[in-house]
């Protein structure tokens, strides 16, 4: 299944019926809508609990250990990354909430 995007569900298009909208192709679209946002927010998770391995992993190495000095180097720079994917992620569930929250309701005013 592909990704959606922001501009994905904000550029998708319903044929309507007399009654307005497909309801089966708006639930349809839905389902996609919330399987992207179910494996967002288990991207989010891992994120935030790899980040916090790799900050307790960087605190037990300490910065005496020579031996460590090439994975310290690879564990400064994987925290800076991790955070703004966390961003990232957060603003992608952002907007596909505002997006689903407007569906819902444009559905609900059809009834």
């Amino acid at each position: 299944m592909e990704r959606l995007t922001p501009r994905d569900i904000f550029n998708k298009d319903f044929k309507t019926t007399r009654k307005g909208y497909n309801v089966d192709e708006v639930n349809e679209f839905l389902d996609v809508v919330i399987k992207n946002f179910e494996d967002l927010l288990e991207e989010n998770l891992q994120l935030k609990e790899e980040l916090k391995k790799e900050r307790k992993t960087k605190i037990k190495q300490g910065p005496g250990n020579q031996l460590n000095q090439p994975m310290n180097q690879i564990s400064a720079t994987q925290p800076s990354m991790s955070p703004q994917a966390s961003v990232d992620s957060d603003r992608k569930v952002e907007d596909l909430m505002r997006r689903l929250d407007r569906l819902e309701e444009y559905i609900r005013r059809r009834g």
